[in-house]
Order: C-alpha cells, then structure tokens, then sequence
C-alpha cells in the first residue's frame, strides 16, 4: 500500500515539477511524497513491531495484512498522519518556505497540495483525508483506490501517459 502510494505521489511531483520549470526538482518530488513519508513512518514501525516474527513469511504476511486492515494502531499515529495530511500543516509549511524564500515556491505548493487532494478522493475509514486537522474532523469518506481496482488502472493510466507525455516534450 504504502510503497504504490509513494510512487505515484513522486511521480506528480516530478510532473509539477517538469511542466512548472521545465527541469525537475528532488525537492518538488520530495515534498509531493512527504505527507506519507513523514505521516506514514510511526504507523509503518507499529506494523513492523506487531507483525509475527516467527518465520520471515509469516512476518512479511503479517506485514501486508496489517498494511491493508487501514486501522491505526494508537492514537499516536492517527495525529501523526492526520497532521501530514492537513491544509493547516500545508499552509504553516507555506509560510515557512516563503520566509526562506525559495525559488519553487509555488510547484512546492501545488506538490503538497496535490497529495492532499489525491488522498481525499483515494482513501476512506481511519485513513480518509481529515483536512482541517486538527480544528475538525471533517473529512470525504473516499474509495480505497488499491481495493478498488477499476478507480486503481485508470488512475495509473492517466497518471502514465501525462508522464509519458511530460517526459517526450
């Protein structure tokens, strides 16, 4: 789950970052990655720290099922990933980059900003999108876009041939 959600996470963020430059910027892939790779980190231990170690197999199951239940394991790692994934974290992140004023600000932005938007409509339950964290809990209960397998293929698609199209151009 975690590893398809980075991928396609950084490939947004390198085609922000080649359309708005016309040159990519690890740090625009970066920050399009970073809700998960901060928000994620702590749930991912927990995984790793609850699944059944007594042959590697059936660790690596234990792994994969823990991964796919989409439960939190403690209240912990709920705000961890609610505060990643958040327009008030987006917009105190903003300020912060507009004060060091860097040069990408806005494929930053847009980077940051599309992570969240993707997630809205691609995740439900626990893991749904709270994007005002932490004043509300309000949230659009979306579709697991790994269970769900037509919404899985046309996202891919889509996202594949605008790639393919950024990269020939």
């Amino acid at each position: 789950k975690i590893n398809m959600d980075l991928l396609y996470h950084g490939i947004i963020g390198y085609i922000i970052s080649d359309l708005l430059y016309d040159k990519v910027f690890l740090h625009i892939i970066f920050v399009a990655m970073m809700p998960d790779l901060i928000g994620t980190t702590y749930f991912q231990y927990l995984v790793i720290k609850n699944s059944c170690k007594k042959t590697f197999k059936i660790f690596l199951k234990d792994i994969i099922k823990h991964s796919n239940k989409c439960i939190f394991f403690s209240k912990k790692d709920k705000i961890i990933y609610r505060t990643t994934h958040s327009l008030i974290t987006l917009s105190i992140f903003m300020i912060v980059i507009y004060v060091k004023n860097i040069e990408s600000f806005f494929g930053i932005f847009l980077a940051y900003l599309s992570h969240i938007i993707i997630d809205i409509f691609t995740h439900n339950n626990e893991f749904s999108t709270r994007i005002l964290f932490p004043f509300s809990d309000f949230h659009i209960e979306g579709k697991f876009w790994l269970k769900n397998k037509k919404m899985f293929i046309n996202i891919w698609l889509i996202t594949i041939i605008i790639f393919i199209f950024v990269i020939l151009s």
